[in-house]
């Protein structure tokens, strides 16, 4: 089929109130008023800014949720850091105290030694 026969317009014409476009499209006749499709098209419109108007509220609920978050986060951080700082006191004690138990097992260990392995004079 070529491409003239395919379409074929049919005309234009005009009413009082509207411009009426009238198409012969293969034996199929379309006839639409511009009123109409520019109806159709501020539906649309009015339907995607309620789509970005709802988008927006979701966007500020979510960075409120994130300064939440953010805030239950360095509340956290500052305990466990209390934490981490009250586990180091207790390190450093029992480090301490092992050295100094340890230091005592080295001498009692060297003093045996040294009465056993020694010539010491006894005590008089």
């Amino acid at each position: 089929m070529e491409e003239s026969s395919k379409w074929r317009f049919a005309g234009l014409f005009k009413s009082t109130n509207n411009i009426h476009y009238h198409f012969n499209i293969m034996s199929l006749t379309i006839e639409t008023e511009l009123k109409d499709i520019f109806t159709k098209i501020d539906q649309r419109l009015e339907r995607m800014e309620q789509g970005q108007n709802e988008l927006k509220l979701s966007v500020s609920e979510l960075k409120g949720e994130v300064k939440n978050l953010s805030t239950e986060l360095k509340g956290e951080i500052k305990t466990l850091d209390a934490k981490v700082d009250g586990l180091s006191t207790r390190v450093g004690n029992q480090e301490l105290l092992l050295r100094t138990i340890v230091g005592g097992l080295i001498l009692i260990i060297l003093g045996g030694a040294a009465k056993m392995f020694g010539n010491f004079p006894a005590n008089p």
